[in-house]
């Protein structure tokens, strides 16, 4: 592939990504809202906001997903206050099962969109590094929503409230 053609691919893909932004915040949004209980006090400080933070550190050292979602499970496996949040309301699982399967889901659209102007073996080649890519969009976004979330009580009233449903299956 001439350089040429690996500029218009790398284009063509991080298009096909940016496409899936507004589920990816959505997918997050309903993961905290079904998920994570507002504080009962304001601005208490809290160890679980580095929680989602140490999952981001994990997807950025590594280009493995399953990395990713077997530091979730150890995280689930943990006991004491710090890792709590995993399993309240099965938060921990309700993440690997977004990362697991929507987000396999919206990689597999996106190596489609790639298929239609690409080589069919070029697209499936980069499904890793998608469905990567993705997850961690999805985590960063996870980790602003829990935050909002956890700083004050009344946030989470606020951020279901508006929570906007997209469509799952939009055109990338």
């Amino acid at each position: 592939m001439t350089n040429y053609e690996q500029m218009r691919f790398e284009l063509a893909l991080q298009k096909a990504i940016q496409a899936q932004l507004d589920i990816l915040v959505d997918l997050a949004t309903k993961t905290v809202c079904e998920c994570i209980e507002p504080p009962k006090e304001d601005n208490k400080p809290s160890k679980e906001k580095s929680q989602i933070r140490n999952v981001i550190n994990v997807a950025s050292d590594t280009e493995s997903v399953e990395v990713v979602t077997n530091f979730i499970r150890y995280q689930i496996a943990r006991s004491g206050d710090d890792y709590k949040i995993w399993k309240e309301k099965e938060f921990g699982h309700e993440v690997i099962a977004v990362i697991e399967k929507d987000l396999d889901q919206m990689t597999k659209r996106v190596i489609e969109k790639l298929k239609q102007s690409f080589s069919a073996d070029q697209s499936d080649q980069e499904f890793h590094r998608v469905h990567h890519q993705l997850t961690q969009l999805y985590l960063g976004y996870l980790n602003r929503c829990f935050y909002y979330v956890v700083e004050k009580k009344d946030n989470k009233k606020k951020l279901c409230a508006g929570r906007r449903k997209i469509n799952a299956t939009p055109q990338v």
